[in-house]
Order: C-alpha cells, then structure tokens, then sequence
C-alpha cells in the first residue's frame, strides 16, 4: 500500500508518492523559526536557504519598494518591502511651495513667486462714509466732511499684508495703485516717487519720512504702507501744497521689495475724525466703478514681480 507524506517548508507544500526512489523525510520536522522584523527567516530542514525578511534592501525616502527575494525549494516570493515615504510638495516656513525633481527637492521660481505676491493681489483698503452733519448720505456735496458714525471721534485702523515665498529671498515687486483719496501736504523730507502727478498738483506716492510727524498743524487724513524688511515706508497721499477739502483720484505705479516672510503694516488715520467725501471720482476697472464709492479708497494690484538675484 502507497503512503502519501506532505511536507510543509515555509509556504510551499510538496506532496509526492512513497516510491522507493524517492528521498525519504523524517515524520516530524523542525520548528519553522521566525526572524525579528530586522532579521531573517531560516528553514532549518531542507537546506541552508535564507528567506529574507520584507524590506530587507534599504530604500531611500521616495524610492521604489524594497527588492524580493525567493527563496531555493520553489515556495513563492515573499512580500516586498514597503513603499518608500512620498516627499514631494513640501511648503516653506513663509509658504511657498516646493516641487520634487530628479535631483531631490527643487523650488519652482514661478510658484515662489506668486506665493509671495499673493495677498498683494488686488488688496483693497475702504473708508466709506457713515455720516455727515445736516443732512442724510443721499446728497452729497463736494468738499464736505463725513465721519464713520454721529459720534464724530477720530478713527484709525491697522491692517496686515503677509509677504509669503522663502524666508531669506527678496523679490521686487511692481505694484499699481488706484483709487480716491484726500491729500495731504506731509513733512518736508519726504521724497516723491517718479510717475506721479505733475509738480505732485494731486495726490502722489513719498518715501523715506515719518508721515505722522507733522499732525500737529496738518490734520488731513494718514494713509501709510510700512514693509518691515527692508524696512521702507510709503505714503500713499501726498501733496507738497496745503489743499482745500477736495478727493484727488491716484493712478500710478512704483516697485517694492519685500523680504520672503515678511509683513505690510497698512495704517489709516484721520487724525481729526473725519474725511473729505468723495462726491464725484469713479476709477475705470476698480469696482464699484461705474458707481461712485461714497467715501475714500485705494487697491493694489500685481503688475510685475521677480525673484532678485
């Protein structure tokens, strides 16, 4: 009578008939002995072969998945190792973001870019009329005073601007500025950006002064654009002549540079409590326009911006 004798090494199963030209096996083998998750599995009958552990090969961070190895007596491959941790897309500590490329992790300048301009993008700042003496909003009359509320008191707001990109880059930045304001004749030492009004009859864009310094004797509103790194301070209103209550209408453009990481302090201030209201300027392609904005304000829009050197 035939015997049949199975015998189990690792995962394969051999089964063969009990012909005499067959090896023999002893009727009770070995225990399969398990290595730790570093080591490695050893049969101890059958062989000296060795069947590594999963993931035996070393992968670095965003490789392939460890090699496998399959082990001598026919048994199947044991499982591969695992895949490697994905390292793309990663974000700078001021937010931009970084792509991986074939030689490890690279920064798309383009994307750093727009990352660093983004709150810049069409920034808005409005001070709309709540109230005027007299009379309700519905009729306006030029050169006259409105106030935020009846209580009349003096009203100033800060404002953040956060620069994104990478912390240690600079980027110039060219930036359109439109919109209505009242001006104000600002200290002496203040110089004039070029490209503003002619002999600065309306309002234009000064640098480099402390435009509070001389509210004792002027009253007209403040309206600041402090960058912290570099440091550098803009006014975005100035006139060199004291003006009668009037709105002057801003289009002009000038280049900044901003540190990546950074932050604008925007600062308004109307020193006395009130504003010159705007009764006729409309600005083409800044809303409300076609609608007059019952009030003062001002928008920033991206005109350039590049990564320096």
């Amino acid at each position: 009578m035939k015997k049949l004798r199975l015998a189990v090494i690792g995962t394969a199963a051999l089964i063969w008939a009990g012909c005499s030209d067959l090896p023999s096996f002893p009727d009770s083998f070995g225990p399969l002995t398990t290595g730790g998750s570093a080591g490695t599995t050893n049969t101890p009958a059958g062989g000296s072969t060795v069947i590594p552990n999963a993931g035996s090969t070393s992968t670095p961070t965003g490789g392939i998945a460890g090699s496998t190895s399959t082990p001598m007596g026919g048994s199947g491959p044991t499982s591969g190792g695992s895949g490697g941790t994905d390292s793309g897309g990663s974000t700078s500590t001021a937010g931009s973001v970084a792509v991986a490329g074939s030689g490890g992790m690279t920064t798309d300048p383009q994307m750093e870019i727009d990352d660093a301009v983004k709150a810049l993008k069409g920034w808005r700042y409005e001070n709309p009329c709540g109230y005027v003496d007299g009379h309700d909003l519905s009729t306006c009359s030029s050169g006259e005073v409105c106030f935020p509320n009846a209580q009349k008191v003096r009203f100033a707001e800060k404002k953040v601007i956060p620069i994104g990109g990478i912390v240690g880059h600079q980027y110039d930045v060219t930036l359109r500025v439109r919109g209505a304001i009242e001006p104000r004749d600002y200290p002496a030492d203040c110089t004039y950006l070029p490209g503003g009004s002619p002999e600065q009859k309306t309002i234009s864009i000064i640098e480099n002064c402390n435009g509070f310094s001389n509210t004792g004797n002027v009253q007209f509103n403040v309206w600041e654009f402090a960058i912290q790194e570099p440091k550098h301070v803009y006014y975005m209103n100035a006139v060199k002549v004291h003006p009668p209550h009037r709105v002057d209408a801003i289009d002009q453009t000038f280049t900044i540079r901003v540190a990546g990481g950074t932050k604008i302090d925007w600062q308004f201030d109307d020193i006395n409590g009130g504003e010159i209201r705007n009764c006729a300027i409309t600005v083409p392609g800044v809303a409300p326009y076609p609608k007059l904005f019952d009030g003062n304000f001002i928008q920033f829009d991206v005109v350039d911006a590049k990564l320096v050197p």
